[in-house]
């Protein structure tokens, strides 16, 4: 088994959108905490793109749900939950919050097809959302806007992953683009080649999930107050990144198909100090 050290610069690489997101977290114990976290995500989301055989994509859900038990008495195992178990207060989260995250992403596995957008969203909520409260409270004392703030942010976030890596999940046989959206915008499952430029329904399809996106973005701001402008500095940064991206996808007519497209180190960056230069008054350290 790799070490702790290995796996989470593999889930938090320098230049990578989550490192730059918490560039300025000051304590190196919060920070170490939040990238273990990511790193948990990332090992529980690459579950079903690591093996295409059911059983054991079930038997690995499964370990962590026995891994998971063993970090809430005190005994974890794995190197990533060792760390959170020495990084955060076992008192912030509850277990039934990351199991609750395993199952989301196991059910799916068995059922890998979305039938609606309400139903992505959904998905997004269990398991991109719960994945930004967890990480929320680890910065700042849990209130209801700041926990309401974190789950739309997840989900806005996971139409943003939708359409950036819709190449990538298709390597692996993962598609999130909802059945009832296919139809409405009338793209098969054959107008999905790897390597082909975009198909003008798959581009309105793809920008109608890109403003649904932009509207959970805006439903998560809303949901801070005057007075409760606490959410975590790392969540806005990463926000501004993941949209910046998006953009840069959006004037290069959703070429997702057929190229990667990310943003430079430098311009990650900016993004990053620019948020917190802005944010200063209403943003937790990290």
């Amino acid at each position: 088994m790799k070490s702790s050290h290995t796996l989470i610069q593999q889930a938090v690489p320098i230049g990578s959108t989550f490192y730059y997101a918490t560039l300025f977290c000051t304590a190196q114990n919060t920070k170490q905490g939040l990238w273990a976290l990511f790193a948990l995500q990332q090992l529980l989301s690459s579950i079903p793109y690591r093996s295409n055989e059911p059983n054991v994509v079930t038997s690995q859900f499964a370990w962590w749900n026995d891994e998971i038990n063993l970090w809430f008495q005190g005994k974890p195992r794995h190197p990533i939950t060792q760390v959170l178990k020495a990084s955060v207060p076992q008192a912030l989260f509850s277990q039934a919050d990351v199991v609750g995250f395993i199952e989301a992403l196991s059910q799916r596995s068995q059922n890998p097809s979305f039938e609606s957008l309400a139903q992505l969203k959904a998905f997004h909520q269990q398991t991109k959302g719960q994945f930004q409260q967890l990480a929320s409270k680890i910065i700042t004392e849990e209130n209801n806007s700041t926990q309401q703030f974190a789950q739309h942010l997840g989900v806005a976030l996971g139409l943003v992953n939708n359409i950036i890596y819709l190449g990538h999940d298709l390597t692996h046989g993962q598609l999130y683009l909802p059945e009832q959206t296919l139809a409405t915008f009338e793209v098969a499952i054959e107008d999905l080649q790897l390597g082909q430029p975009p198909s003008l329904n798959l581009i309105r399809l793809l920008q109608y999930l890109s403003q649904c996106a932009k509207q959970e973005y805006t439903q998560a701001l809303n949901c801070l107050t005057d007075i409760e402008h606490t959410v975590p500095l790392f969540q806005l940064i990463q926000a501004k990144i993941e949209f910046a991206l998006l953009h840069e996808i959006e004037i290069g007519h959703f070429k997702v198909l057929s190229q990667t497209t990310d943003l430079t180190p430098l311009r990650k960056l900016w993004l990053a100090w620019s948020v917190k230069r802005n944010a200063r008054k209403y943003y937790k350290t990290c």
